[in-house]
């Protein structure tokens, strides 16, 4: 359209200088429009409201969560052990944890060091930063408490423990915690046992018994049994020495039993017999330790310490043993205690309480205290010549070839003995009667030993041990021999005043009673207590049993010849079975 040709009006009718008259549709439009933007403009303010309470719902959140973040790290570890698979249980007064490591579960005292890197090693691996000491010892006494107060009680077995159906079980001390499960029908490798074993930081691992795939009827297995433990006696000095032999076995056998009482083993003998390699492959065959010998304690309190860390006590190069060490030896090796006050206490006692199996080698004669001696089997190595020596490299090797073997052959014979369980009788009981009956038990009609010991030879073996043992104190303590020799030489004597008695016994001894040497005692009123000491052995020795009556406030020395023991065909094993049991062997 030419605009030129507008009139004036015109152009003011059309608004061309910046309005126009719009039409009515144009009016609905322009509204419609109008209505629409005004329509955005409320549902952005809408959405803008919405994104608004999300972001502070979300800043709510965020909030939360960084408050959450900054829990303890007391609470952080608490929450992670507890809800893992562990359990907190006590024993004796003390707290233990057991949790999951590597497909297996290991037992540890709360406050041990490995029960103290436990929840160091939880917070480090979820946090990625340590535990700081307060935090973890705040973690330990909760974990403690619940332990203590909240968790069932378990005994604690230490290398070698037993369930209530008759297992025994010997800990391999390895990095899966494996254990050898021994039944009176057979013997097998576990893991995750049902009874708890924990291990102090001195046990080293056991290697995997090494089976003998010869069938028993066939005559290379007594070749195979032979070779073994000629090479054993060979390496620990036995060699023709068959009462060592058999002490060594049975101290072995004794070792891998849970139940108390266990043997003292003492080993004596001159410079370079081997001792302290005889002490060392003992140990080393069931209970094999980073040190392995030690000095024997000079305190008792040490010498319980000792026992509850270590299943083998294994004391080196003893020159004697003192008299409340050699009580407290006897009293371990039948399951005493000990008890001392508390520390920072005044009225709270500490008791330690243990049953080990004991060794101890010297030259010459170690103890003269009857208890303890009435529990040894004593082993005396002879000199060894220098060509017969070995090396330190050769014995190891020959000793690492043989100890998986050397242990099948054990556990096949703790196997033998554990289905003879209670079928051995002993109608003359020697002294260490349960020990003695357990060893009768393992070499009951055992088909790998049979060639080498058997129960009845092993009563003998002990029964002249411990003649050699009466004899040997006799020679060495002055107060018995005196004492033996005033009895023997007055036979008619029975009843005698103990004023009179005393000073008759050091006259036999040829001595003043205003210089009494020590080991004789000062007065007669501790007379009797030399005499206790000394009675076991006259009993043995010499027959005669002392006694003591007080009559009319005056007191009297009894002594009392005993009839002849039994002969020695009557002191043998009877074997009965059992008519329930129908397992075969």
């Amino acid at each position: 359209m030419d605009l030129t040709s507008l009139t004036q009006n015109e152009l003011v009718e059309r608004k061309i200088y910046g309005f126009h008259k719009p039409s009515k549709k144009q009016l609905e439009e322009e509204k419609l429009q109008a209505e629409m933007e005004y329509l955005d403009e409320l549902m952005r303010e809408e959405i803008r409201a919405e994104l608004v309470k999300e972001f502070e719902q979300k800043a709510k959140i965020e909030k939360l969560l960084a408050k959450q973040d900054k829990r303890s790290a007391t609470e952080i570890t608490l929450d992670l052990i507890l809800n893992s698979n562990v359990e907190l249980w006590q024993s004796e007064g003390e707290g233990y944890i057991t949790f999951e490591l590597d497909g297996h579960l290991e037992n540890h005292p709360i406050r041990s060091k490995k029960g103290r890197l436990y929840p160091a090693k939880v917070y480090y691996e979820s946090e990625g930063k340590a535990l700081n000491k307060n935090a973890l010892e705040l973690v330990l006494t909760e974990l403690e408490n619940r332990a203590l107060f909240n968790g069932k009680e378990y005994p604690v077995f230490l290398r070698v423990g037993k369930d209530n159906d008759g297992y025994i079980y010997h800990d391999l001390c390895n990095e899966n915690w494996e254990v050898v499960r021994i039944g009176a029908n057979g013997v097998w490798l576990d893991q995750n046992p049902p009874i708890k074993f924990i291990r102090s930081d001195n046990m080293k691992a056991l290697p995997y018994p090494k089976w003998c795939t010869i069938d028993d009827d066939d005559p290379k297995l007594r070749d195979y049994i032979d070779d073994l433990l000629n090479d054993l006696w060979m390496i620990t000095n036995l060699e023709n020495d068959y009462k060592g032999q058999v002490f060594f076995w049975s101290a072995l056998l004794g070792a891998l039993k849970p139940d108390k009482p266990y043997p003292v083993l003492f080993v004596t003998g001159e410079k370079g017999s081997a001792k302290s390699s005889f002490s060392r492959i003992f140990g080393l065959t069931i209970d094999p330790k980073h040190v392995q010998l030690v000095k024997a304690p000079t305190k008792e309190q040490d010498l319980y310490v000792a026992a509850k860390n270590n299943w083998i006590l294994s004391f080196d190069n003893s020159s004697g043993i003192p008299a409340p060490i050699a009580d407290a030896m006897a009293s371990i090796a039948t399951g005493g205690g000990f008890t001392s006050r508390e520390l920072y206490s005044d009225n709270t006692e500490k008791t330690y309480r243990a049953d080990r199996l004991q060794l101890i080698n010297g030259i010459g004669n170690l103890t003269h205290r009857p208890d303890l001696l009435d529990r040894a089997l004593h082993i005396h190595l002879k000199h060894i010549p220098q060509h017969k020596r070995l090396t330190e490299r050769e014995i190891n090797k020959i000793f690492e070839e043989l100890h998986p073997k050397l242990l099948s052959l054990l556990y096949a014979t703790i196997s033998n003995g554990l289905y003879f369980r209670d079928q051995v009788c002993l109608e003359c009981l020697p002294r260490m009667a349960d020990f003695a009956l357990w060893i009768c038990e393992c070499l009951e009609d055992n088909r790998y030993l049979w060639q080498f010991c058997m129960g009845e030879e092993f009563l003998d073996v002990l029964e002249g041990s411990i003649s050699d043992a009466w004899v040997e104190i006799m020679e060495t303590d002055a107060f018995t021999k005196s004492l033996a020799e005033y009895i023997t030489k007055n036979p008619d004597a029975t009843v005698i005043q103990t004023q009179v008695f005393y000073e008759e016994i050091l006259d036999a001894a040829g001595l003043d009673k205003y210089h009494v040497p020590d080991g004789f005692p000062k007065a007669p009123k501790s007379l009797w207590s030399f005499i206790e000491r000394s009675a076991p052995v006259i009993r043995e020795a010499l027959k005669v049993d002392i006694q003591r009556s007080v009559k009319e406030n005056v007191v009297y020395i009894i002594i009392n010849r005993l009839e002849d023991q039994p002969p020695k065909e009557q002191r043998q094993t009877e074997i009965t079975v059992n008519p329930e049991s129908n397992e075969p062997k």
